[in-house]
């Protein structure tokens, strides 16, 4: 009767812990939410995909994205809201990605609970709540959150002893490959171990066939549809095309791809997880069973698209999210090497704990965007949106242009699958400003915008700094005039004079 006591008590105290840590994670999210910056770059597509999608009841059948199930997803909600504005949809694919990432702790929970006892789960689960790029990541309303909810469950049902529930796990594995089509690797890796755990079993093959069929009946609606709107699946023939535009050397590739990998891992581990992965590694290494073998595989083969993404290069820390499960479950090896034989182990605990939230505040507070620079970046965009027809690139503040137009020309601009019509041309690659005003012209170019940058082209600081010395760059607008702390000069480009 004790133990069924203690038992009980033991689940209460996991599940109140467990909503503690979703609640901790979703005020610190909340805390740095803004609600009136859109959403910019991949996330703008995707909401546009999911209202399109909303309105019309099915998948649109003139154009498509890559990888559209968070899109897909989306919709559903879109399609229970009736909103004015396009910026009320924007919070609200954020407030989504926000949650599901926040929900995420669960499956993480009980993916490490297959190593550990609840205790140390629960702080494996603590660690990735508080994970400051994952917090940041999920204000974004792009694809990660869903993307890494659905390989977390998928590793954990993995792990059952019910063939049933293994087979359900590949039905989620393909659902992650509709989210992003790195999800195949998954699969591959999920296909590895299947056999090898029953590798034993004489019919091994014909128990993994079913598994197989699972994951392409669960694509191949999508991949018919991408075919008939794009041309090909987007799934297999991505692969194939990313290997077929390598421009140098394998070996050359290779080594940049390892090198930025390698970086890039270790800015990921900065700072929640820098001490403890490397040493949960070797420990990891030293308890080989299945189970660790899977998230060894794992990690191995969904490396593949990341090594390539940083071979091209495409230099982002996202391409290394799906190891933070394997991260925690690391740093847990190490947490109770240290404490396990301590009789100040709960104090331990209680320690790193507090200095991984500090840690992760911290950094948080060091990367929190400048939203007076933010906010006087998207007026100007504003002003840009309402007053010309094609500018320069001057990235990273030219990235508001895109959900400014939409905001300006919501509802309507859903309907369009490309709405922009603003067009911003970079100036890479020119060498004068006669020379890249001629060569945009026909491009739609009709203003400059130049900024206080000091990256920019010497020819666009020359007019920045010296524009008496150019009349055909007529100023139409001054940010220093309204007493903004963004210096920004928008010149009307004057053909007949330059000519």
């Amino acid at each position: 009767m004790l133990k069924i006591e203690n038992s009980k008590y033991n689940v209460r105290t996991t599940i109140i812990c467990l909503i503690l840590i979703v609640i901790g994670s979703i005020l610190i999210k909340f805390h740095y939410f803004t609600y009136e910056i859109p959403i910019t770059y991949d996330g703008l597509l995707y909401l546009l995909y999911a209202k399109t999608t909303a309105e019309l009841g099915h998948l649109p059948v003139s154009y498509s994205l890559d990888n559209n199930g968070w899109a897909i997803f989306l919709s559903i909600f879109f399609s229970l809201f009736s909103f004015n504005s396009a910026l009320e949809y924007m919070n609200l694919q954020r407030f989504i990605s926000m949650f599901i990432s926040t929900l995420t702790v669960i499956p993480i929970y009980f993916l490490i609970r297959k190593f550990f006892d609840s205790k140390y789960a629960l702080v494996g689960a603590m660690f990735f709540a508080v994970e400051p790029r994952l917090i940041q990541n999920s204000l974004l309303g792009i694809t990660e959150s869903l993307y890494l909810i659905l390989i977390t469950i998928t590793l954990t049902l993995f792990f059952s002893n019910n063939k049933k529930i293994i087979y359900f796990s590949i039905v989620i594995s393909a659902l992650s490959t509709l989210v992003r089509s790195e999800g195949l690797f998954l699969f591959i890796a999920l296909s590895v171990m299947f056999v090898i755990r029953f590798r034993k079993d004489k019919w091994v093959i014909p128990k993994y066939l079913p598994a197989l069929a699972i994951f392409m009946m669960v694509l191949l609606p999508m991949t018919i549809y991408q075919t008939n709107v794009l041309g090909e699946d987007r799934v297999v023939t991505r692969v194939i095309n990313g290997v077929d535009r390598i421009s140098d050397s394998y070996v050359d590739f290779a080594l940049r791809g390892i090198e930025n990998y390698v970086k890039f891992l270790v800015w990921d581990l900065i700072p929640v997880f820098i001490i403890f992965v490397p040493i949960g590694f070797l420990l990891l290494l030293r308890n080989l069973n299945f189970h660790s073998s899977t998230i060894l595989m794992y990690s191995i083969i969904m490396s593949l698209p990341a090594l390539f993404a940083y071979s091209v290069p495409a230099l982002d820390t996202r391409y290394l999210f799906f190891l933070y499960p394997g991260f925690c479950i690391m740093t847990i090896y190490t947490i109770n090497k240290i404490v396990d034989k301590n009789k100040f182990k709960n104090y331990i605990i209680i320690i790193i704990i507090i200095s991984i939230i500090i840690s992760s505040f911290t950094y948080l507070e060091y990367k929190k965007a400048d939203h007076i620079h933010e906010k006087e970046a998207m007026e100007i965009a504003e002003y840009l949106v309402k007053n010309t027809k094609g500018i320069n690139d001057y990235y990273p503040n030219s990235k508001y242009i895109k959900s400014l137009e939409v905001m300006d020309k919501w509802p309507d601009v859903y309907i369009n699958p490309l709405p922009f019509e603003i067009k911003m041309i970079s100036e890479k690659g020119h060498n004068s400003l006669d020379e890249f005003l001629i060569d945009s012209k026909s491009k739609g170019i009709t203003h400059l915008v130049i900024d206080e940058n000091e990256n920019r082209p010497f020819f666009l600081q020359e007019v920045y700094n010296n524009e008496e010395k150019f009349p055909s760059m007529i100023k139409e607008f001054d940010s220093e005039e309204i007493e903004m702390n963004y210096h920004v000069k928008v010149f009307k480009i004057d053909y007949k004079k330059l000519n």
